[in-house]
C-alpha cells in the first residue's frame, strides 16, 4: 500500500490500524497461496484486506488484491468466477493507469492461462472476463466479498 508521509500524518488512528491491516491480510493471502496451500484461509483472508480497501479506497492495492483473490477463486469457486474477479481488477488497472508490474504478470498470467484452460472453453472465459470488465468498483467488491 502506497502511503506517504503526510497522509499519516492526516490519518486518525482507527484509519492508521486498519491500513496497516489491510497490507498485512493482503501479504498473508499471498503467502497461503504459494507457499501454504491453503486456499480457503487465503480466500478468506483476501476477502478481509478487500473490506479493508473499500474503506479506505485504495484502488492500486485493491486491483491487486482482486487478482490474488481470483487465482484462489479459480480452484476453489470455478474459472468463471475468477474470470469476472480478474476482468474487474483488469478495468480497475486501466482506470487508474496502474499496470501490472513485469514480475507480478510472470507470476500472474500462468494462473489465467491454466483457468481458462481448466474450463476449457474460451468464449465463456472471454464472456466472463468482459462482465468483470463491465462492473463499477462498488459492483467488484460486492461480487468478490459475496463469494466468502
Amino acid at each position: 500500500m502506497e502511503i506517504n508521509f503526510d497522509d499519516i500524518a492526516k490519518m486518525t488512528k482507527v484509519e492508521l490500524r486498519a491500513a496497516c491491516r489491510s497490507v498485512k491480510l493482503r501479504g498473508y493471502g499471498n503467502m497461503t497461496v504459494a507457499q501454504m496451500r491453503s486456499k480457503l484461509w487465503a480466500r478468506e483472508r483476501f476477502t478481509e484486506s478487500l473490506v479493508l480497501l473499500r474503506e479506505l479506497g485504495d484502488k492500486r492495492v485493491t486491483a491487486s488484491t482482486l487478482e490474488g483473490l481470483g487465482v484462489v477463486v479459480a480452484t476453489l469457486d470455478g474459472p468463471l468466477q475468477a474470470a469476472r474477479i480478474w476482468g474487474a481488477a483488469e478495468r480497475l488497472r486501466a482506470e487508474i493507469g496502474s499496470p501490472l508490474a513485469p514480475g507480478a504478470k510472470a507470476r500472474y498470467y500462468p494462473h489465467v492461462a491454466a483457468a481458462r484452460a481448466v474450463l476449457g472453453d474460451d468464449a465463456a472465459f472471454s464472456h466472463a472476463w468482459q462482465e468483470g470488465r463491465a462492473l463499477t468498483l462498488e459492483q467488484a467488491l460486492d461480487l468478490a466479498l459475496a463469494i466468502r
